[in-house]
């Protein structure tokens, strides 16, 4: 649903593709880029198959959402695994943060919610179960992805 009047009315609900299935138990992550673009992220569940995928709409146009996988670690789990991720605004698009199979992964997106180079990056450092993420860009296009494990929070440049 959108509002273009300050939350005084909305939008009917409208759901970006019936066809994507967004795993249920895990979080979703929202950020507008500079364009005024909405990035969604989320964790796919279709046949088990958990990747991360960003959705991109904007809400002033008519125009159909544009749906990208993100992550290149496959992993098939039976059952969801309940993890929270994140995504924010960068100079080049977005940075986002993940976790899959208990370790924490990153990437960058340009505006287009296409993964730049070097692709998905694994972080050193590991992660369970509904552990927080963040996830901050440098104008420079330096990337700080910090996680909390076992009661510890870390971090990576």
């Amino acid at each position: 649903m959108v509002s273009h009047d300050n939350g005084e009315t909305f939008t009917a609900y409208a759901e970006p593709n019936p066809s994507w299935n967004p795993c249920d138990c895990c979080t979703t992550a929202s950020a507008y880029g500079a364009d005024g673009k909405l990035a969604l992220l989320y964790r796919e569940e279709t046949d088990n198959e958990r990747d991360m995928f960003v959705v991109l709409s904007d809400p002033r146009s008519q125009s159909k959402p544009v749906r990208t996988r993100i992550s290149s670690t496959a992993w098939k789990i039976n059952g969801c695994p309940m993890t929270y991720f994140t995504i924010t605004r960068s100079e080049a698009g977005f940075v986002t943060a993940w976790p899959t199979k208990g370790q924490v992964y990153f990437a960058r997106l340009d505006k287009a919610g296409n993964v730049l180079p070097p692709g998905e990056i694994r972080t050193p450092g590991t992660s369970g179960m509904r552990n927080g993420l963040v996830a901050l860009s440098a104008s420079d296009g330096a990337s700080l992805i910090a996680w909390k494990s076992k009661d510890v929070w870390l971090a990576t440049l």
